[in-house]
């Protein structure tokens, strides 16, 4: 769970077509939207998944930074996931960071030929229960210039870059508050509009995610068989013990309770449900798509790091 934090921290979602913000403050496990808003984004802005006219998203989020009197903000960002390569490796228990630094190196080299010193790369330390002698990292690398340049903009644009994430953590951090726990390895379905996530986490990590789109029901169903199946395939040993859903489509809870290989439970949920929206929200929110702001909001809890 996210530790209690009296300080706002901006969430900022920038998608091909469109840019959403909200302002989130913590109270013991209640969340406050404090401000939200979102604007359009030109086509031109964004090329093959990457943001390349970088002085119009500056021009466009600077003024919006200026009417929300959001300058120097502390302000959470992300990387769309297919621009991130996130892996795992097993250290030795009791390794130092430095020695856990120059195994992912070793991997990154071996992975991405004369690429590593190019990478930003982070890392967490899952630690077992019952120890076995070793310890799981999860790690996270993408280009070094294509972050750095983000952040550029984003400052020059007036907001204070604190946090760089992935829109599957934003989006798995949304759902667990929603949920209260995660005790047992469960799988997230997530729609917004045709955009899809799968997602099967643990207590301690995410196992597997997949993103696709789908314009109607019959395609959200078959490409869900396959990543399932791709699921399975990869983690034979691992049982799924609930679904949560949210989604536009109906029949999602007897299509998983009659699954021959799962039988899951389905529940859906609305993440949105311990957010608590100030009053100036609450009509702009009725008007638009709540799920539009979902990775914003998941980004938006993270902690805000002490300087």
């Amino acid at each position: 769970m996210t530790q209690l934090s009296s300080t706002p921290l901006v969430g900022l979602d920038v998608q091909p077509h469109s840019m959403r913000l909200i302002v989130l403050k913590q109270h013991r496990n209640q969340y406050f939207a404090e401000q939200a808003a979102s604007l359009t984004l030109p086509d031109e802005v964004h090329a093959n998944g990457r943001i390349r006219h970088w002085d119009i998203l500056q021009e466009r989020l600077s003024a919006l930074v200026r009417r929300l009197r959001l300058e120097k903000a502390a302000t959470a960002i992300h990387l769309p996931s297919p621009l991130v390569c996130m892996q795992e490796l097993q250290v030795p228990e009791g390794m130092t960071e430095d020695g856990i630094r120059e195994e992912i190196d070793l991997h990154l080299a071996r992975d991405f030929p004369g690429m590593s010193e190019s990478l930003a790369v982070d890392f967490t330390i899952e630690r077992k229960p019952e120890s076995d002698g070793y310890m799981q990292i999860h790690f996270a690398a993408t280009h070094l210039d294509y972050i750095a340049r983000y952040a550029d903009c984003i400052e020059a644009a007036g907001l204070q870059v604190s946090i760089i994430d992935v829109d599957v953590h934003a989006l798995v951090r949304l759902f667990q508050l929603a949920s209260r726990s995660i005790k047992k390895v469960q799988a997230i379905v997530c729609q917004i509009h045709t955009r899809i996530w799968f997602m099967v986490i643990s207590p301690q990590a995410i196992l597997f995610h997949q993103q696709w789109q789908a314009l109607n029901r019959q395609e959200f169903i078959a490409q869900l068989n396959k990543q399932i199946a791709n699921f399975l395939a990869h983690f034979p040993d691992v049982r799924i013990h609930q679904l949560l859903v949210y989604s536009q489509y109906s029949g999602i809870e007897l299509y998983f309770a009659n699954h021959q290989t799962l039988q899951l439970r389905v529940y859906r949920l609305n993440p949105f449900a311990r957010i608590k929206l100030s009053p100036s929200l609450v009509a702009q929110m009725q008007q638009e798509h709540f799920a539009d702001y979902f990775i914003a909001c998941g980004l938006a809890m993270r902690e805000v790091p002490a300087c």
